[in-house]
């Protein structure tokens, strides 16, 4: 993959980013040939995305951001967003390094930065950055991830947290709140393709029926909802990491009919999987 940046002091930082490929809880490669619309993606941790080509608009309520090369895209908590991916001046190529922040690595920065930071409720979720604020570390990141070293990737990620932080990005380190249909949410997406029935759900997260009804009812939503959203967001992810087929992608988050999961999916995202990339 070719990057281009103007940047000299960012260019390590991309030579070591357009290496990584797609390693599970650790960074996604985010790649189409074609520019897109997505909308209600929605983002469920903390993370950064970083630009390797084309480049981004996003919009998370009142904010509306333009990602370019040279930038991060800092997700400061679980939202839904609605995404314009664009290749680049040649119409070759959109990319994007996705890299989740784990809680594991939000504690140890909320520990080394101190109680300060917990008051900083009203950042907006979505913000964006100039990569040089934090390139040093995001290349120490990088290259412990290619070599497969999973101990300096979080010490590495962590200061990454702790530059972004300096820079005023403190609602990064606020405690995550897991309400019922998030939990729901997380249990689908480990196994998308499982027949998920409300008895087992309940069971699972030890609720009777009723409850779990009235709960997701008070947050506007239904199990129904909640395992078609968390699907079809395995998909989306499939269709932009994966080489697999659309009939595969579809088995795998539990559809049989490609037809239906089309109709599904754009339902849901208002494009169709082909949109994304071509079969």
């Amino acid at each position: 993959m070719d990057v281009v940046t103007e940047d000299a002091p960012s260019q390590t930082v991309y030579a070591l980013l357009a290496q990584l490929q797609t390693v599970a809880n650790t960074c996604a490669v985010v790649a189409s040939r074609h520019s897109h619309v997505v909308r209600a993606v929605d983002i469920l941790q903390p993370q950064l995305g970083v630009v390797l080509q084309g480049r981004k608009q996003i919009s998370c309520g009142d904010t509306q951001l333009n990602i370019h090369v040279g930038e991060i895209l800092l997700s400061k908590r679980a939202c839904s967003v609605n995404v314009a991916n664009l290749t680049d001046d040649y119409g070759l190529c959109y990319a994007t390094v996705c890299i989740p922040i784990s809680e594991t690595v939000l504690q140890a920065a909320r520990l080394l930065q101190g109680e300060a930071v917990l008051t900083m409720a009203t950042e907006p979720a979505i913000a964006c950055e100039k990569i040089d604020v934090c390139a040093q570390a995001l290349s120490a990141w990088a290259g412990a991830v290619l070599a497969e070293d999973e101990v300096a990737a979080r010490l590495a990620l962590t200061q990454v947290v702790l530059h972004l932080v300096a820079q005023g990005h403190s609602a990064l380190l606020l405690p995550p709140s897991k309400d019922l249909a998030a939990q729901i949410y997380d249990l689908v997406r480990s196994r998308p393709a499982h027949a998920w029935q409300s008895a087992e759900i309940e069971q699972h997260l030890h609720l009777s029926g009723a409850t779990l009804r009235r709960r997701l009812a008070a947050q506007g939503s239904s199990l129904k909802q909640v395992i078609l959203h968390a699907r079809l967001n395995c998909a989306l992810d499939m269709l932009y990491t994966s080489t697999w087929p659309l009939k595969t992608i579809a088995a795998k988050c539990g559809y049989q009919s490609v037809s239906v999961f089309n109709q599904r999916f754009l339902q849901r995202y208002g494009l169709l999987p082909v949109d994304i990339r071509s079969e």
